[in-house]
């Protein structure tokens, strides 16, 4: 137990915005007579975290017992200081990892306003700016190297991992006793973004993406693009367009509940992917140099699968930019006029 409150004295400030979050989303949800958080979201969102967590602990396990192959491996995982510091970690970052599980799901709830509390109007002007910035729409500048099946393939597996950001490379951020700035910077980063960028942004900016803007808007501009992905969907299924189909529905039918609501711009895919190489590079040369290579993927992989405008990841990387700068800045001037408060992180 003083494990946990000492995690609890650590996290109190990105606790304290999830609190406020959650409770704000909820009062929101409330006013606008809207379905609120149910308890199986927050379950299913524990359950995956949970799950996450466990497979990283069979790896290190298996890793570890491997390397040193002890005769009593019971015993030797009993007194060794590795495993121990693992799980003092874990307890510790246990409040807020299992906050994280109410916040995803309120954030989900804000999402699936977007269109609601202001319509869609902002598509002309961020097609207007991709042609622009590219001569043409986007699409159709990086269509010569990826429009090929097997490579239309492998985009839309990588965009379907992006998940593993939320629900195993977090957790274990959360967990990471190393540079404890950097960590209180990038947890911190983490729920911002998902604030500003996925809920203030978002529905400032409302806006329905390539993929939505003829079944939606009536706009055949993107016809072509998507009749493509419909083509190559004949030969490697493509679990992205199964995705917008459900999304679609949704709106349709007028379903404001979790997982739902079309939101182009900002990209979070890119904005969230974005986030953790620039968190990786502080961590790792090698582990920044693999995650932003991955950055890349889902940065093309938004505009190659139809799910955005080329402009929606630039905004999102200018924003989040700001947002991991700023608090980084607002981190360090905490402990410089509070001293003290360090020895809790």
């Amino acid at each position: 137990m003083n494990i946990m409150v000492a995690g609890l004295k650590r996290d109190w400030f990105p606790i304290a915005i999830i609190l406020l979050f959650v409770a704000g989303a909820s009062l929101i949800r409330i006013y606008y007579d809207l379905p609120s958080l149910h308890y199986k979201s927050v379950l299913t969102n524990a359950i995956l975290v949970t799950s996450g967590i466990f497979v990283c602990g069979i790896f290190w396990l298996g890793r570890a017992l491997a390397s040193d192959r002890p005769d009593r491996p019971f015993a030797y995982l009993a007194t060794n200081s590795a495993a121990q510091a693992l799980t003092r970690n874990l307890m510790q970052a246990l409040p807020l990892i299992l906050l994280i599980c109410l916040f995803l799901p309120s954030f989900g709830l804000l999402k699936s306003m977007v269109g609601f509390l202001q319509p869609y109007e902002w598509d002309p002007l961020f097609i207007r700016w991709d042609q622009m910035i590219h001569g043409q729409d986007a699409w159709r500048l990086i269509q010569p190297v990826l429009g090929y099946s097997q490579v239309t393939f492998f985009f839309a597996m990588a965009y379907q991992l992006w998940i593993l950001f939320l629900y195993i490379a977090f957790p274990l951020v959360c967990i990471w006793r190393g540079n404890q700035l950097l960590r209180q910077q990038m947890i911190i980063s983490y729920l911002l973004s998902w604030i500003v960028i996925g809920v203030i942004m978002a529905n400032w900016l409302a806006s329905v993406g390539p993929c939505f803007l003829e079944p939606m808007m009536g706009d055949s501009r993107f016809h072509e693009q998507m009749a493509y992905l419909a083509s190559v969907d004949k030969t490697y299924p493509l679990l992205v367009l199964d995705v917008q189909k459900e999304l679609l529905d949704s709106y349709l039918a007028g379903n404001h509940g979790l997982g739902r609501g079309i939101s182009a711009m900002p990209s979070m895919h890119v904005s969230i992917a974005f986030l953790f190489a620039i968190f990786s590079w502080r961590v790792s040369r090698r582990l920044g140099i693999l995650a932003f290579a991955y950055f890349i993927l889902i940065l093309l992989g938004s505009v190659h699968l139809g799910y955005h405008y080329a402009v929606d990841g630039y905004v999102a990387i200018v924003a989040t930019l700001f947002i991991w700068v700023a608090t980084g800045y607002g981190v360090r001037t905490w402990l410089r006029r509070y001293p003290e408060s360090g020895k809790c992180i």
